[in-house]
């Protein structure tokens, strides 16, 4: 892919978004917008090769959740945002998930993995 993934730093998850082991609450069946900023160097990575995977595993519920209340555009899948550096992965909940509660890995170019929980009612 002509890029050099090995000095990626997760910079952080952007808000309202509120990293583990707060609970994300979202409405099952919606789509969610997961967004977070890579650094290089000290500069914004705005390079869709520096996202390697999204994925989505069942978690035990533990505590309660914080409404995410924030809203996706655009379809299900990954965009970058060259303006503010936003990579944002437009996340489709299934409505048959309500009560249930899940996990998201983001693995990035450099194979590490950033987790962060949902529990969808």
């Amino acid at each position: 892919r002509g890029f050099n993934v090995a000095a990626l730093t997760f910079e952080r998850f952007i808000e309202p978004l509120r990293r583990s082991p707060t609970y994300n609450g979202v409405t099952a069946g919606s789509l969610v917008p997961i967004r977070w900023r890579l650094l290089s160097a000290g500069q914004v990575v705005t390079n869709p090769a520096a996202f390697q995977s999204f994925t989505a595993l069942n978690l035990t519920c533990q505590g309660t959740a914080v409404p995410l209340n924030d809203t996706a555009t655009g379809g299900p899948g990954l965009s970058v945002n060259p303006a503010n550096g936003y990579f944002t992965y437009n996340w489709q909940t299934d409505a048959s998930w309500a009560g249930s509660c899940r996990r998201v890995q983001i693995r990035l170019g450099d194979n590490s993995v950033r987790e962060v929980v949902f529990r969808l009612q």
